[in-house]
């Protein structure tokens, strides 16, 4: 084999192994993103520890997933007109919450509703028909969440 040839040669197993490593780092990292942080009858909850911020003094926000189950799915889609006759994709929704870590209260912004393939399938906009705060209730999911991002130490530049 000429030099020349080695040189490609080695170049290419290096691009190859680069590239493997890029993809597997990535998943790694994709999949690690999402922490469980509860469960009951409508599905599994997860949340973002790198989306958690403090946009001003006492408020933090989080996105979370949460995974349907059956009971999930139809309560999700009752009372929904554009979800007619999609309920059997529905999988999961991604949401933005957001903590009153001072008074103890939270609201969701926003929740997007995806298949299992994670087709989008459509969003709601809570804010704009609730900006009230609501209470937390003891033992529920976000109780659960509130005890995580309330407690987290705020990342250098955010907010005071």
């Amino acid at each position: 084999m000429k030099e020349g040839d080695q040189m490609k040669s080695s170049l290419v197993k290096l691009g190859v192994i680069l590239i493997g490593l890029a993809i597997f780092t990535y998943a790694e990292v994709w999949g690690a993103n999402w922490k469980y942080f509860s469960r009951d009858d409508k599905g599994d909850y997860f949340y973002l520890p790198v989306y958690i911020s403090h946009p001003s003094k006492n408020i933090v926000t989080v996105r979370t997933e949460q995974v349907f189950t059956e009971k999930g799915v139809m309560n999700a889609v009752k009372g929904i007109e554009s979800m007619e006759g999609k309920h059997e994709t529905l999988h999961h929704a991604i949401s933005l919450y957001e903590f009153d870590c001072a008074d103890e209260k939270f609201n969701i912004s926003v929740m997007e509703f995806y298949s299992k393939d994670g087709t989008f399938l459509f969003s709601l906009d809570y804010y704009s028909k609730s900006p009230d705060w609501n209470h937390i209730d003891p033992g529920s999911t976000e109780e659960r969440l509130y005890e995580i991002v309330c407690k987290q130490p705020k990342n250098k530049g955010e907010t005071e």
